[in-house]
């Protein structure tokens, strides 16, 4: 993200606690207004196609809640861009880890990841954070694990950007 100091400006980035926070701003967001229960629906209207989520709306309530979650003092700075894309991606990454680990309850999820004592109440979702963070840092590309097959070893990617092939 880009701040204006007068005629200067500088590269300001979202910590994780940040990104993490708007996540959980977001999903309380769609579960008040939608009260979605259920984490699928969601992960259906959050999908990327060609960099935009699905429900083109959903873009506009993400850069809302981007905005609350990243506090400074010029009021006239906004986060755009890049930084607001790869959280997102984080963000999107996270939720399908915990609809493939069975947790499709929205209301549970949030309950699981509200901050006491500076951290989740559910420890166990920081590691799949960091481990969104570090896709998302990657720009929607896991680091590539090794196969070994017949004595051949083979790098296998994992890229959210492009569609799964079923």
């Amino acid at each position: 993200m880009v701040r204006r100091i007068g005629n200067a400006e500088m590269d300001l980035e979202l910590t994780n606690n940040q990104s993490y926070e708007a996540m959980l701003r977001f999903l309380k967001k769609m579960h008040d207004e939608f009260g979605w229960k259920q984490l699928g629906p969601l992960l259906g209207s959050m999908s990327l196609v060609d960099g935009v989520p699905m429900d083109i709306a959903m873009a506009k309530d993400w850069s809302e809640v981007v905005e609350l979650s990243f506090r400074f003092e010029d009021k006239d700075s906004h986060i755009s861009g890049p930084v607001k894309d790869r959280t997102y991606l984080a963000m999107l990454n996270f939720l399908e880890q915990m609809f493939e680990a069975g947790r499709e309850d929205i209301s549970a999820l949030i309950f699981d990841m509200e901050i006491l004592d500076e951290k989740p109440r559910d420890r166990a979702l920081v590691e799949s954070w960091k481990s969104s963070i570090g896709f998302a840092e990657g720009e929607g590309k896991s680091k590539p694990y090794e196969l070994v097959k017949d004595d051949n070893i083979y790098q296998v990617h994992r890229n959210q950007l492009e569609p799964k092939k079923g």
